[in-house]
């Protein structure tokens, strides 16, 4: 018996050793934490029976033990290393040649533009203006200022630099690349702009190019945590309607102007800070804009005694179709003040105020998708009352009157399946256009097609007729109206 007990400690010391290995980091393969189970109940009454027994059993108890555990686990500890120094270096590679999501959403650089043909024709029935005159007919007043001659057209070219350095913070700045101002005629004796020079900078010093510039459509910094509640400075598209908030060509159904936007009844761009958001209100979204900015100014400072100010209020409703609809206000004080030196020894320099005028605008549209059919409406009304003594002169010894102005349109459009093209219909109704014609009207048919998402061609034809004070709405053609052929390729990116 003694000689079994000596074998059964041999035995216990044996699975003791294999339960703790000197190198405890990796886990123990499948056969190594095997051998750390109780030594089976046969083994010790084998090694109680006898020194043979006891033997076979100290045999088998070594064969399991330390040699070949330690082996297991020197193994498996190399394999662990190298496994952790390859997803090292995959990291590193990884942040090296793949830049993080956050850091490829800080600046985005996008854009869209378009070039076209452009056909313009006036009714009037005269070709040359003398000659016109000398047969008893009254030229168009819009002869020779517009050519009719067919032309190819370099529209817009708009890009889009949108900063967004931290998650609450923004800044979004668009230009429009153009030739502007080549060619440009100014003045009553229509003096053309040349921008055409020398390049001296070039190989040969003397190849010609044309200086041509950028128009800055918004440079915007904006605050932008809450949903409903955010906060945007500098210059920026000013919040109403329609037209001006979708903005670009890609966006827009109708290739031509509304005689409220062309003739700015509310200013197109302002300098100063609004407030805006948006927020869920039952089953519509309510938005809103409110600003307050230096309004028309002449310059890029406001020299006017007060502030234009305005804002705009939304409903947004989703299903079952899509239905927007909006009310915007604007009101401001211009003044425009002309500067005189009165001393020059002391060099005293008088304002005096040639300008004075209040102007009030209230608006109101409406967009309405149902399927595939589209509908959007404006309106638009403005009042423009001069102080006495102060009234703007667009020509010599002629002064602007107080005047109310109204205009709204309309547009219907339908695209056809999944063909990509979807034409439409344009109205368009102005009341006290110019201090000749008490009202205009334009009428127009256009053609979209969708080559993809990102590339259209847009056509237009329209037709536009103006209505004098002292002639009764009649159907026969008047000496300024006109007809237009515009087609556009726009592409977005």
């Amino acid at each position: 018996m003694s000689v079994g007990v000596v074998c059964a400690t041999w035995v216990s010391e044996a699975w003791g050793q294999a339960a703790a290995p000197e190198t405890p980091e990796p886990p123990l393969p499948v056969a190594a934490e095997a051998a750390t189970e109780e030594p089976p109940a046969g083994a010790v009454e084998a090694a109680e029976e006898g020194a043979e027994g006891a033997e076979a059993v100290e045999v088998e108890a070594q064969a399991a033990a330390a040699p070949p555990n330690e082996v297991s686990v020197e193994a498996t500890d190399t394999e662990a290393r190298v496994a952790a120094l390859e997803e090292r270096i995959a990291g590193l590679e990884s942040a090296l040649y793949e830049p993080h999501e956050q850091e490829r959403q800080i600046l985005r650089i996008y854009g869209f533009a378009d070039v076209g043909f452009r056909f313009f024709k006036l009714l009037d029935g005269c070709t040359d203006t003398s000659l016109c005159i000398q047969e008893g007919k009254t030229p168009s007043r819009f002869r020779n200022l517009i050519d009719e001659y067919p032309t190819f057209v370099l529209g817009n070219m708009n890009l889009y630099f949108d900063a967004e350095p931290v998650e609450s913070f923004r800044l979004l700045t668009e230009v429009r690349l153009s030739r502007y101002p080549q060619g440009i005629e100014s003045g009553l004796d229509f003096e053309r702009q040349d921008n055409e020079l020398l390049d001296v900078t070039s190989s040969t010093g003397r190849n010609r190019v044309t200086w041509s510039g950028i128009i800055l459509e918004r440079a915007q910094l904006e605050w932008k945590r809450y949903d409903a509640f955010r906060v945007t400075a500098g210059y920026f598209l000013t919040p109403y309607g329609i037209w001006n908030i979708d903005h670009g060509t890609p966006v827009l159904i109708s290739l031509a102007l509304p005689s409220f936007f062309a003739l700015e009844y509310i200013p197109t761009h302002l300098t100063g800070v609004q407030v805006h958001g948006r927020t869920g209100l039952g089953p519509a979204d309510f938005g809103y804009h409110a600003y307050v900015t230096n309004g028309r100014t002449p310059t890029v400072l406001d020299n006017n005694p007060g502030k234009g100010i305005g804002g705009r209020a939304f409903l947004e409703w989703h299903e079952p179709f899509h239905v927007l609809a909006g009310m915007s206000g604007y009101y401001e004080h211009y003044v425009d003040r002309q500067k005189e030196v009165i001393d020059i020894n002391s060099f005293t320099i008088d304002s005096d105020r040639v300008v004075d005028y209040h102007d009030w605008s209230i608006a109101a549209d409406l967009s309405l998708d149902i399927g595939q059919t589209r509908f959007r409406g404006e309106y638009v009304l403005n009042r423009v009352a001069y102080e006495d003594g102060f009234r703007d002169s667009p020509v010599p010894t002629r002064y602007a009157a107080d005047e109310w102005r109204q205009n709204f349109y309309v547009i219907l459009a339908h695209e056809i399946g999944k063909s990509g093209f979807e034409p439409y219909v344009f109205g368009e109704y102005t009341r006290r256009a110019n201090p000749t014609d008490r009202a205009s009207s334009t009428s127009s048919v256009g053609l979209n097609y969708s080559f993809n998402p990102y590339t259209k061609l847009k056509t237009q034809f329209f037709y536009t007729r103006f209505y004098e004070y002292d002639e009764p709405d009649a159907p026969e053609v008047r000496q300024d109206d006109f007809i237009t052929f515009d087609t556009r390729f726009v592409m977005a990116f």
